[in-house]
């Protein structure tokens, strides 16, 4: 709101007051509505349960004719009785006449039909058809499949032969006396409808028979009001035919249901509702005037200006608030801004005075505040850094903030290692990996290196034990002074240059790379041919040149970056002689293989977690290959086997025993096969290709059984009729008389 106080105090309590004035007039309201309307369900319910008993009556009078027409008249019953072809046709005609009778008789029916079910016949008052000529086919159908449907249905439509399409609600009766059938009643359903709206009489209520489904089958009114949403006044559900009826009153206008009485009383209620606003707004005028004043004064203070109009429309308590606001989150950047700003200079200082950027200084160490103290007495400065090893998995396994977290204690622990030795130490992260440590010693003998591999020691110990990943520390050579102190540092980063060759998780010095000489990677590319072509072949001697390969590799002296080189050329390689393999293969490499290469390229950082690596994979990628070349040649001899079973399905003889022989393999691993590449076992899939032919000579021929059974492999037709029902559900008797059409 852009509004002043005054209005906000203003537009507070009219709300409220409008509110309560609202709220006792409608509850008021609600309260005579709420009497009026028990009396009008009282009368309603007395008047639809007239209704429905009325409706109930009609709808049992055409169930009892049925009933007589079933059990007492005889022409019905002669109809579904009759066999004899001669007397057929009179018995349909005399079942006709009647039905056209009881059409004429009551004025509801609107059609009634016969369905035999020895021969699908049906007759209706105006002839005689199949079922699958006759229109309401699908109703039948449902009839002879549930017996839930023998009851009055909801609203449906009714086809006559004629193609026309009428709304009807119907009742089925299935007969029992001499043969089975159906005998079918639809009553019309404009004529409820018509007879709801005589029984109604009045414009003012409505009423919906509603069917057991719960859709619309006659109402009183336009058809579109059948489905509107009201709030009914009652309802009544018949026991007989589980048709609901709900009524209830229309919407009609206001002014035709208030009285002269009632207008007069609202119009007092919103005279006294206008009074009560007026005298609202002069109090809080009044009492507003002593608050302008406080805020005139607030927003003096806060824009230094002086508003000489108390009327003004700007709010006060907003622009304070935002001026408040403002401040404080000015002095959180700025805080925020010189605590980053000291971190990346700290950083920086400390980055350029290991690289030799910075002349050292008692004010820049202490700017920096790195713990170092530019004393003569500390005359021989070195420098160690800590690197985490396999920090791949290290950033995978844990977040940012448990990253930090680890990095602060690792920091930690060896600083106060290194100062329960007697050490002054300086540090900081020069890379996510790598922590760089400044040692300052006072003595000169060679005890100072002998305790710096001490505290690097127990450093590396107590990481080992206590966390889930370990450090390789590089320690550089003693320097004089820290004007020198970038040498040390290039001296230790020299060290962790040739972790891959000499191993994680320990000490590397000057020392261990006195007299090595870095190695020449590219004469192993001789050995790496054999050994692809040995995997690419699938020969299991490939371990054996894996093995040789990465053997070779362990004399030698060599940086992470010569490793990775030779590697990636060794994947190349691999990778040229797999493509020249088979699609499948192919494709098994460069989806599985070639992407988990160059992962683990990528996070492996010493010869021997490539070598783990290397031979996994390949591992995994040969035997998925090895699965591919035996799924092959044991596709081929199956389709065999299959094109020999469906030759020979007929010989009694057939067996596993006899397929073993034939094709010169073991039965276990045979049966094994089949239920690998066909689900089943070889005598389920046997029988089923020799009950499958036999469905089909059934339909197609008309052979005995026995000549069937004989033909499709069986040596008794008992045995054949067993297994048949087993699988089909039926004897072959049957399934040949539900096959052959008639």
């Amino acid at each position: 709101m852009a509004k002043s106080w005054f209005y906000r105090l203003l537009l507070s309590y009219l709300p409220i007051f409008v509110v309560v004035v609202v709220a006792l007039l409608l509850v008021s309201f609600l309260t005579v509505s709420d009497l009026s309307k028990k009396s009008a369900v009282r009368s309603n319910e007395v008047f639809i349960k007239q209704v429905m008993q009325t409706l109930d009556n009609s709808l049992r009078t055409i169930d009892e004719t049925m009933n007589r027409e079933i059990f007492v008249d005889g022409m019905i019953s002669r109809f579904m009785s009759t066999e004899e072809a001669k007397y057929a046709s009179v018995s349909a005609y005399d079942a006709a006449i009647r039905l056209k009778r009881l059409t004429e008789e009551n004025n509801l029916i609107d059609s009634v039909y016969l369905v035999r079910e020895r021969d699908l016949l049906v007759v209706t008052e105006g002839g005689v058809m199949r079922l699958d000529e006759f229109a309401d086919r699908s109703f039948v159908s449902g009839l002879r499949d549930s017996a839930e449907n023998y009851r009055w249905t909801g609203i449906r439509e009714y086809g006559r032969p004629a193609g026309e399409k009428t709304d009807v609600v119907s009742l089925a009766k299935q007969m029992f006396v001499t043969s089975s059938g159906f005998m079918v009643v639809n009553v019309n359903a404009d004529r409820l409808q018509q007879l709801l709206q005589e029984m109604s009489g009045s414009n003012l209520s409505y009423i919906r028979l509603l069917g057991a489904d719960g859709a619309p089958v006659a109402w009183t009114g336009e058809r579109q009001e059948a489905n509107i949403s009201r709030d009914d006044l009652s309802s009544y559900t018949s026991p007989y035919t589980r048709y609901e009826i709900r009524s209830g009153v229309r919407y009609i206008g206001l002014l035709e249901t208030v009285s002269d009485f009632t207008l007069f009383c609202i119009a007092a209620g919103m005279a006294l509702t206008v009074i009560g606003i007026v005298w609202i707004v002069f109090v809080s005028r009044r009492n507003y005037k002593p608050m302008a004043r406080i805020v005139q004064r607030l927003g003096t203070m806060g824009n230094g200006k002086v508003e000489p109009d108390n009327r003004k429309r700007h709010d006060e308590f907003r622009i304070i608030e935002q001026a408040i606001d403002r401040m404080a989150e000015e002095s959180d950047r700025y805080e925020k801004q010189m605590e980053e700003n000291f971190i990346y200079r700290r950083q920086m200082l400390f980055q350029e005075l290991l690289e030799g950027k910075r002349s050292v200084t008692d004010e820049l160490l202490q700017q920096a505040g790195f713990g170092l103290a530019n004393d003569k007495e500390l005359r021989r400065t070195a420098v160690v850094v800590a690197e985490i090893d396999g920090y791949a998995s290290f950033i995978r396994d844990y977040s940012a903030g448990d990253q930090n977290l680890l990095k602060f204690v690792l920091g930690k622990t060896i600083g106060e290692i290194a100062q329960n030795r007697s050490m002054t130490v300086g540090m900081d992260w020069v890379a996510d990996r790598r922590l760089a440590i400044i040692v300052r010693t006072s003595s000169e003998t060679p005890d100072d290196e002998a305790l710096l591999l001490r505290v690097c020691e127990d450093a590396g110990d107590w990481v080992k034990t206590h966390l889930s990943f370990t450090v390789t520390f590089g320690c550089g050579k003693y320097v004089d002074g820290l004007e020198r102190v970038s040498e040390s540092y290039r001296s230790a980063l020299r060290c962790l240059l040739y972790k891959p060759s000499l191993g994680a998780a320990r000490i590397i010095t000057e020392s261990d790379l006195t007299g090595r000489q870095q190695a020449d990677m590219f004469r192993h590319v001789q050995s790496i041919r054999p050994f692809a072509q040995a995997y690419k072949l699938g020969k299991e001697d490939w371990r054996e040149h894996c093995a040789r390969f990465f053997a070779d590799l362990e004399g030698e002296f060599f940086t992470l970056d010569d490793l990775t080189s030779f590697m990636n050329y060794t994947m190349y390689y691999f990778h040229r002689e797999m493509t020249e393999l088979a699609a499948e293969f192919r494709d098994l490499w460069e989806r599985e293989a070639m992407p988990n290469l160059v992962a683990m390229l990528d996070s492996a950082e010493t010869l021997a977690e490539m070598q783990s690596a290397f031979t996994d994979i390949l591992t995994d990628g040969w035997n998925k290959m090895g699965m591919l070349r035996e799924h092959r040649n044991n596709r081929q001899l199956l389709v065999r086997i299959r094109e020999y079973i469906e030759g020979q399905y007929g010989n009694p003889d057939l067996s596993l025993i006899l397929l073993s022989d034939e094709f010169g393999m073991n039965g276990k691993y045979l049966s094994r096969l089949f239920k690998d590449e066909f689900g089943v076992n070889f005598g389920d899939y046997l029988v089923q290709v020799r009950i499958a032919h036999a469905k089909r000579l059934l339909s197609e021929s008309s052979s005995p059984i026995q000549e069937i059974a004989a033909m499709v492999g069986y040596t008794t037709s008992i045995a054949f009729i067993r297994v048949f029902k087993k699988l089909v559900g039926m004897t072959p008797g049957d399934y040949r008389k539900e096959s052959v059409k008639p």
